[in-house]
């Protein structure tokens, strides 16, 4: 299984325009797309105003089909005219991570959070062994399904651990969970510290707006 992201920063505008654009342009795609998409923002963390789509496919046969279908209707094309007004130096970026894991969700979550590393050279088949363990071990401690990918596209040796909340207050206490945690915090310093390079991790919380 695979996932699919595109994000887009906006520039300045009035927010209320931004966000009822994106709005239509999300269940534009929904309208064309073989897989549903989902509509996330950035949440109380870095890249204000970044807004991001995500999808889950098979296979990537299937997301070459919803392009092809989607550069095929004008009215896409011109909903994605709109946005050039909001157009920043980040642009718009696209991605695909794929799961090593399954997840049991069936509709997305009201929040996501994204915690993002890259592998070590040399490090790389202990590095995914690791993440799927932390994985696990994030999941048993805040009782949250916990998932772990690869990246596909982008950064080289780029994975990832994703979860999904149904409130702010569920993100809460899984944090709080795994902060008191004190064996994951030493698997972390134990077999964890020499597989990712060093200041590349990140979290990102994301909210869903449709």
């Amino acid at each position: 299984m695979y996932l699919f992201y595109r994000s887009a920063q906006l520039g300045s505008g009035d927010l209320r325009e931004q966000l009822a654009w994106a709005t239509r342009i999300t269940e534009k795609v929904n309208q064309i797309n073989e897989t549903p998409v989902t509509l996330w923002s950035t949440a109380y963390s870095p890249a204000v105003n970044t807004l991001v789509w995500t999808t889950e496919i098979e296979h990537l046969a299937t997301l070459e089909s919803n392009f092809d279908k989607l550069l095929a209707d004008a009215g896409y094309l011109d909903l994605v005219a709109d946005a050039a007004k909001w157009a920043t130096p980040q642009g718009v970026n696209d991605g695909v991570v794929q799961y090593l894991t399954q997840s049991d969700a069936v509709t997305p979550p009201a929040y996501s959070t994204v915690v993002v590393a890259t592998l070590a050279p040399g490090s790389f088949t202990r590095g995914v062994e690791v993440g799927l363990e932390l994985a696990n071990r994030a999941q048993q401690a805040t009782g949250i399904a916990t998932q772990f990918a690869v990246g596909v596209t982008g950064v080289y040796g780029q994975v990832s651990w994703l979860a999904g909340y149904e409130s702010i207050e569920q993100v809460e206490r899984a944090q709080q969970a795994l902060n008191a945690d004190p064996s994951f915090a030493a698997y972390l310093d134990g077999e964890a510290k020499t597989c990712y390079l060093p200041g590349t991790a990140t979290q990102t919380v994301y909210r869903r707006i449709a």
